[in-house]
């Protein structure tokens, strides 16, 4: 099983924080590698843009994650990466201008939340992880697991 990772998407997932934040992009690539193989994919600007850039150069060069060519689209290079793989897309992106283009990537889109436990411990809240686990993919994705990410906002 494959996932590729917007880790732009995820890095940025906090609205509020003045940059991007890595921990968040290290707890979901964390908590898929249980699962199969993890392909995070991060713009080559996001280094300029993230509160741990040496951290995020070392795990690029050590190719834990991939970085887009420069003045590359990444969303494009995301979804064509997803579906040379036949792989799930995790992002809260809906990429809604590639609908035509890249319909099966991004059906197999999987949503996500990133919380703080009390104790500060950033969380990865995957809802749909059981089914994936379980091999429940019949009509996957469904409204239940949609329904279950909005109703945990």
């Amino acid at each position: 099983m494959h996932f590729v990772i917007d880790g732009n998407n995820v890095a940025f997932f906090r609205k509020k924080a003045r940059n991007a934040e890595l921990q968040g992009l290290l707890v979901v690539i964390q908590r898929l590698q249980q699962l199969g193989s993890v392909f995070p994919v991060v713009s080559s600007m996001l280094k300029y843009r993230i509160d741990d850039p040496q951290s995020l150069k070392a795990s690029i060069s050590k190719r834990e994650v991939l970085e887009t060519p420069p003045n590359t689209d990444s969303d494009r290079f995301i979804l064509e990466l997803a579906t040379q793989l036949d792989a799930f897309l995790v992002s809260n992106d809906q990429y809604k201008e590639y609908k035509d283009l890249y319909s099966s990537a991004i059906d197999r889109r999987l949503p996500f939340m990133l919380v703080k436990s009390p104790t500060g411990e950033i969380m990865a809240i995957m809802p749909w992880i059981h089914r994936i686990t379980e091999g429940n993919m019949e009509n996957f994705p469904t409204k239940d697991v949609k329904e279950t990410i909005k109703g945990s906002t």
